[in-house]
């Protein structure tokens, strides 16, 4: 337990350091406390880091680590969820939102949206395709779908949520496929 801190503490650190411009400005603008207004950002955050690595050729400074896949994936997605979730907190604060509401409207839609997308971008790196590309098609699928009259979509929905526990299972599913996909596909770009 306690290598597993002091290796999420090395990647929270290289991340920092080499991204500290990208998440500031990620982090600002996910200061939004509404959350259908900073999806594009929640999305563009998602796709950023650890997919966009792999698709640019930066794997090889992550492969330096004395990391296994499944702990670099892991360490990855807890960075992701761990910014999002300060962010959450302090744009509910910041709009003068109840606990109850930053969660249920700010925290847990953001969590389940970065979750599908961190998710979904991996997926579509693992199989040598674009990380921002083809996952950006999928988020105007996802509007598009969603935005039709009686459809089922709406329930498993990483965007509209229709039904959060829904939601949030197909989003999990989604990273347990990711998740093994890196993990026993590797590296493909």
């Amino acid at each position: 337990m306690n290598n597993m801190i002091n290796k999420l503490e090395a990647y929270f650190m290289k991340e920092f350091f080499e991204k500290n411009g990208k998440l500031i400005v990620f982090f600002l603008l996910m200061l939004i406390p509404n959350y259908e207004s900073k999806t594009i950002f929640l999305f563009l955050f998602s796709v950023s880091f650890l997919s966009s690595d792999i698709y640019h050729g930066r794997y090889s400074t992550l492969g330096a680590l004395p990391f296994s896949r499944i702990e670099i994936f892991v360490s990855a997605y807890t960075f992701l969820i761990s910014i999002v979730f300060v962010s959450q907190l302090l744009a509910g604060t910041l709009g003068m939102l109840s606990l109850t509401d930053t969660i249920t409207n700010l925290l847990i839609p953001s969590l389940i949206f970065v979750t599908a997308y961190f998710s979904i971008s991996m997926i579509f790196v693992q199989n040598s395709l674009n990380n921002l590309v083809f996952p950006l098609l999928i988020f105007f699928a996802d509007g598009i779908l969603s935005s039709l009259p009686n459809n089922i979509f709406k329930n498993i929905s990483p965007f509209i949520q229709e039904n959060t526990l829904y939601s949030l299972i197909f989003a999990f599913i989604l990273l347990i496929i990711a998740g093994y996909l890196f993990i026993e596909k590797g590296v493909q770009k």
